[in-house]
């Protein structure tokens, strides 16, 4: 199996020759942003929405980068193409760090020149096979303080550890308890339940990251008449629920078969998720990027 391509600094190198300092503050500090995208036949979904959410957070770090989105589109396809995936569903991952700074230490201001590293690789059969057989959810409380929205930062260490903890539960993800008994997210995604019909998901406010397929959801919700809301439940709401899902770019939409080791309700028939991933898989087919090579 040939070394599959990174992009660097846009250059394209082998992953094996891909170098970063150690000096690099996304290293030293996890002072980087990311984002995380799928292709559908080689072609990115949803790529202006994810452009315009990591361009969001690396002005709310104060990371000043001159990039725009043709052009990083036009990097990422010639990756995919150099790696095999033009005509691939695949994972794109693409970082921005603050770079190598003048200083050491958590100082207000650092002159950098950012670091804009990128990789893509097929998609494993079993992420893909979530989407029917689901997932079982297990509560890490202790990990989250709860607060405003996050940024999607590279430092996921806690995110880890949720996943891991989870697993010694048996259950195959964790989901995050804020300090006031509140449900926050998944590791690496948003969650959901429905109840009656009616969507619910945590608000922002409790700690939740403004996931782009989250905000998807709740637009579809809104678009098909399925009354949805944003707010704080305890986890005993999710435990009571009749149906309950995940979101996120990659797995799109996951349906989660038991939650603290109770069996969702409606897991089976899960009838208001069937229609939202049936509205997203349509959605996702209006929003697929055009394909083409680096611009030269």
């Amino acid at each position: 199996m040939p070394e599959p391509f990174v992009l660097l600094n846009g250059s394209y190198v082998p992953a094996s020759a891909a170098r970063v300092s150690v000096l690099d503050r996304g290293f030293l500090y996890g002072d980087a942003i990311f984002s995380t995208m799928r292709t559908y036949g080689g072609r990115l979904a949803h790529f202006p929405d994810h452009f315009r959410r990591m361009s969001g957070n690396l002005e709310s770090l104060g990371i000043e980068i001159s990039w725009n989105s043709a052009d990083l589109l036009g990097q990422i396809n010639e990756l995919l193409r150099l790696n095999g995936l033009k005509d691939a569903d695949a994972i794109v991952r693409v970082q921005v760090s603050r770079g190598v700074g003048d200083k050491l230490g958590l100082k207000d201001k650092v002159r950098a020149t950012p670091t804009v590293f990128a990789l893509a690789y097929a998609i494993d059969a079993e992420t893909l096979s979530r989407r029917g057989k689901g997932v079982s959810l297990a509560s890490v409380p202790g990990l989250h303080a709860g607060g405003a929205a996050r940024l999607k930062i590279a430092f996921y260490a806690k995110n880890l550890l949720c996943a891991r903890i989870a697993k010694t539960q048996g259950a195959d993800d964790g989901v995050f308890i804020d300090g006031e008994g509140r449900v926050a997210e998944a590791s690496t995604a948003n969650i959901f339940f429905i109840q009656d019909g009616r969507a619910f998901t945590p608000s922002l406010d409790v700690g939740a990251l403004p996931g782009i397929t989250r905000a998807h959801i709740l637009a579809l919700c809104k678009a098909n008449s399925i009354p949805a809301e944003e707010g704080a439940y305890a986890a005993a709401r999710f435990q009571e629920a009749d149906e309950v899902f995940l979101t996120a770019s990659v797995s799109e939409i996951v349906p989660v078969s038991e939650f603290d080791k109770k069996p969702v309700r409606y897991f089976g028939e899960r009838p208001v998720t069937r229609r939202l991933h049936r509205l997203y898989d349509e959605l996702t087919a209006k929003s697929l990027s055009p394909k083409g090579d680096f611009p030269k």
